[in-house]
């Protein structure tokens, strides 16, 4: 039991903080989705010295920006599989398929509320599985959602943030590296100036 516990815990940050990084860079390269989800939570904390959980319940525009990250794309290269290989459902091409995504490659939170079907984490909407589906969804749903929702909370509340050196936002460097968690393969520069504390 305290192997998969080790695991799920050590599984849900990894990934978290992959997500968190990713959920930053799209807001950087998108600066009007970062400064409607800090109006947002600005305008809800109204100056408290920090976000705690119970003050996400009020949030909605920040968590869209969550499920739009979870729907950002990582690359995967084209192999043969050989027998007993053990396949991972493709989640990218899912994501981006034109069919069920309008606009499948920009990054805008809003389609969530716009999509008309009210799309989830929980694996019953098949056009969008971050968490996959079925028995073998991630057990960790709550835990991984709480490791990004609240420090990105956090992040756009207390600072602001600008790209480096006169940078445009179509700069940022999107290059992943492969694996399961498609992290990206160089660090986002970015510079943070205080907030004091979302007034």
């Amino acid at each position: 039991m305290r192997i998969y516990m080790q695991d799920m815990f050590l599984a849900g940050t990894e990934t978290s903080a992959t997500v968190l990084d990713w959920a930053m860079v799209e807001m950087m390269r998108n600066p009007k989705v970062m400064e409607k989800a800090q109006t947002e939570l600005r305008r809800i904390l109204k100056g408290k010295n920090r976000v705690t959980e119970s003050d996400l319940k009020e949030v909605s525009y920040l968590k869209l920006v969550i499920k739009e990250t979870l729907r950002e794309h990582c690359v995967i290269n084209g192999y043969g599989i050989p027998i007993k290989t053990k396949v991972i459902v493709n989640a990218w091409a899912i994501n981006r398929d034109a069919e069920f995504w309008e606009n499948a490659e920009s990054f805008s939170p809003v389609r969530f509320i716009n999509c008309g079907n009210n799309l989830e984490f929980i694996g019953q909407n098949f056009e969008y599985l971050p968490f996959g589906g079925g028995r073998r969804m991630c057990p960790g749903i709550s835990f991984g959602l709480s490791n990004v929702e609240l420090p990105l909370a956090q992040l756009i509340y207390h600072f602001n943030w600008k790209l480096p050196n006169g940078m445009n936002p179509e700069d940022v460097d999107v290059t992943e590296t492969p694996g399961s968690s498609c992290s990206r393969k160089n660090n986002l520069c970015v510079i943070a100036t205080s907030n004091d504390h979302g007034v």
